[in-house]
């Protein structure tokens, strides 16, 4: 397990049965090639794994309605607005501006720094 940087196993005993686990290696992500062959082990797939988040990321930021990116672009004015102010400025109602900063938050391209009063929005990417 150690030679092929694998994890190591887990071993569960009760009083009649023992169980062992494997976990199983993320292949695409920890290819044999990459860990062995190479010799560059994790180290190497961490910054394949961060160049692929990355490119998701502006993918993301590619499939946004015309809400979402006109939020994104207020608050980059404005990184204190508030969501009836985004609500007025972008001409949908605030349950729409709630729903639309979820989805931008999960997406990490924004992010809410403080308190619900007195907070400020940050843009991530």
């Amino acid at each position: 397990m150690e030679k092929y940087e694998l994890p190591m196993i887990n071993i569960y005993f009760s009083k009649r049965l023992f169980e062992v686990t494997f976990q199983r290696p993320d292949l695409q992500i920890n290819s044999y090639k990459r860990r062995v062959i190479d010799g560059k082990g994790f180290e190497h797939t961490r910054k394949d794994l961060q160049k692929d988040l990355n490119k998701d990321l502006q993918k993301d930021l590619i499939k946004l309605n015309k809400n979402q990116k006109r939020i994104v672009t207020e608050i980059k004015k404005n990184n204190f607005v508030t969501q009836k102010e985004l609500s007025k400025i972008v001409g949908i109602t605030e349950k729409n501006i709630r729903n639309n900063i979820a989805k931008l938050k999960n997406l990490n391209i924004i992010k809410r720094v403080g308190p619900a009063k007195g907070g400020h929005w940050k843009v991530m990417k």
